[in-house]
């Protein structure tokens, strides 16, 4: 008995500490970031394709009967339900539905744009969520079909006008996941940048702790937003990889991951923009972050030096395709040059201390003469000057202290005999 209740205790506790953490940002003032958009375009001035007019009896398909006979029981069970509550598909309900919709959503616009009939901000954006709802319940009534597309799309653009960019996103993946093809695929990529933007720029303005979660902005995820917005640039490369801001998605991705410093993450951004996206405006902007980001995955002399190798590398690889911008940013890569030059001569040194302390002198006077011909500007090479003055009488290999027991086992002379004789060998009886 007294153990239930020191569990059930226990949970209390655990349970009032993370709903006191998880709502620490309803005491915090939210902070909108403003201008969020695409990086050298203009989202609000996209023109969209015109949604189809709901009296055409062509826009819709009708469901295949090969669709009805696959699906499981407990959708069946599931459109039978709806049509008892008067929610089955119908494709009269859903166009009445849609035009509906269509109707709040013109008056939104309007109300948006000139302030006819509504004054309040609030008040538009509730009728621009009224719209989305609307649009949703259309969408369910008949799927499958051009009218389903046309419906969630205009509820994504209604929920995103409204200002809920989590509900938005979500209509928006769920359309490209049933129409890949869609035609309003360029619309739907632009809106989801700028979705992503703006939940990037807001974790930058106040970073989310795991232990955080946002019951107040419903313009944000109620957590994780840096690796919400992730996501949805990393689906946009996806989704339309020879799109328009593909290599702008991937760009932005990058740079917020080399900002919250995940350098193998954006390190891997870097070179996809880099290679996938060759004519891309921003591949300068790709190599010389990508020669940062190579330098922060470098962990010293004692680890690899691939990603050192290949910083310096793309640094040559700079001067070689860009000269013009090159020359333009002559200080900055200068000193990147200089950084890299400095952490390859540490290594020299490094290396030559690690045969030096193992009395194995020969080679640590190899590692110390090359830090004095190709690292002479470095502080490295004035050590190295001074050690080599100190072991240059000391022998090359250490001292083998059991020489008895390695010359038990050098069968290297007995070897070279049995090789040049065969007949000397001894055959066990």
């Amino acid at each position: 008995m007294k153990s239930e209740f020191f569990q059930r205790r226990l949970a209390t506790s655990l349970l009032c500490f993370l709903t006191c953490c998880g709502c620490s940002r309803l005491q915090q003032e939210v902070v909108a970031p403003v201008g969020f958009g695409l990086l050298h375009r203009n989202v609000e001035s996209t023109m969209l394709p015109p949604v189809r007019q709901v009296s055409h009896d062509q826009l819709v398909g009708e469901m295949s009967l090969e669709e009805e006979k696959d699906e499981t029981s407990g959708q069946f069970l599931q459109r039978q339900f709806d049509w008892m509550i008067g929610r089955g598909k119908n494709r009269q309900a859903s166009i009445r539905l849609l035009a509906d919709a269509e109707q709040i959503y013109n008056r939104a616009t309007n109300a948006r744009a000139t302030g006819n009939g509504v004054t309040a901000q609030d008040e538009i954006e509730s009728l621009y969520l009224e719209a989305a709802k609307v649009y949703d319940l259309s969408a369910y009534r008949w799927s499958n079909s051009a009218l389903h597309e046309d419906a969630l799309f205009m509820a994504a653009e209604s929920y995103f006008f409204g200002q809920r960019y989590p509900e938005a996103d979500d209509r928006y993946e769920r359309l490209l996941k049933d129409y890949p093809k869609s035609r309003y695929l360029d619309a739907i990529q632009r809106r989801r940048f700028s979705i992503a933007h703006y939940w990037l720029q807001a974790n930058q303005l106040d970073q989310q702790q795991f232990y955080e979660f946002n019951l107040s902005n419903s313009t944000l995820p109620w957590r994780d937003q840096f690796n919400f917005a992730v996501r949805i640039l990393d689906q946009i490369r996806l989704d339309d990889p020879t799109g328009d801001i593909a290599d702008d998605a991937t760009l932005l991705a990058a740079e917020a991951c080399l900002e919250m410093g995940r350098y193998q993450q954006a390190d891997n951004l870097f070179s996809d923009l880099i290679k996938t996206f060759p004519s891309s405006a921003h591949q300068f902007r790709a190599h010389r972050a990508g020669i940062q980001t190579k330098l922060r995955r470098y962990r010293g002399p004692n680890y690899g030096d691939t990603a050192l190798l290949a910083s310096e590398k793309l640094l040559k690889q700079v001067h070689r395709q860009f000269p013009q911008q090159a020359r333009q940013q002559q200080q900055e890569l200068a000193r990147l040059h200089a950084e890299i030059h400095y952490k390859k001569a540490e290594r020299e040194w490094s290396t030559g201390q690690f045969f030096d302390k193992r009395a194995s002198y020969g080679a640590a006077q190899m590692y110390y003469q090359t830090l004095i011909s190709e690292y002479a500007d470095t502080p490295f090479a004035g050590q190295a000057r001074q050690r080599l003055l100190e072991i240059e009488d000391r022998p090359a290999k250490p001292r083998q202290r059991f020489q008895w027991l390695a010359n038990l086992f050098d069968r290297k002379d007995d070897l070279e005999q049995l090789l040049e004789d065969p007949s000397s060998r001894v055959e066990p009886e």
